[in-house]
């Protein structure tokens, strides 16, 4: 694994490096990277808070190299209503995969976000 390798909850000083990691991990899917929809997406979320942005990034030096993105909700189980976050996209470049990134990027989410859930990854 690279010296250099951090993983940690995303920071709007992160934002440039997420966008250009979305370019290249989705490069047939432009939406993904545009600044725009991005904002819109994971960052006008009415339960969003600028200083909790429910995204974590594997950075290696200050390269973006994979991400856990989601979305806040608040999911009603019987009487209590719990914060909750849903995984619309979880991806790491290939040469960063079998290190067990993925699974650290997932537990560091879920120290402050224990109620996950995700929907058709593939």
């Amino acid at each position: 694994m690279p010296h250099d390798v951090q993983i940690k909850q995303f920071e709007l000083s992160d934002q440039e490096a997420l966008l250009s990691f979305l370019r290249i991990a989705y490069a047939n899917e432009p939406r993904k990277s545009d600044p725009a929809f991005w904002k819109w997406h994971y960052l006008e979320n009415p339960y969003t808070s600028l200083n909790d942005i429910p995204l974590w990034i594997v950075k290696d030096g200050d390269r973006v190299v994979g991400q856990a993105a989601t979305i806040l909700v608040q999911l009603k189980v019987q009487d209590e209503t719990r914060r909750a976050i849903w995984i619309l996209d979880f991806i790491l470049f290939p040469e960063y995969r079998g290190q067990k990134l993925g699974k650290r990027l997932l537990l560091l989410a879920r120290q402050t976000y224990p109620t996950m859930f995700r929907s058709g990854f593939q």
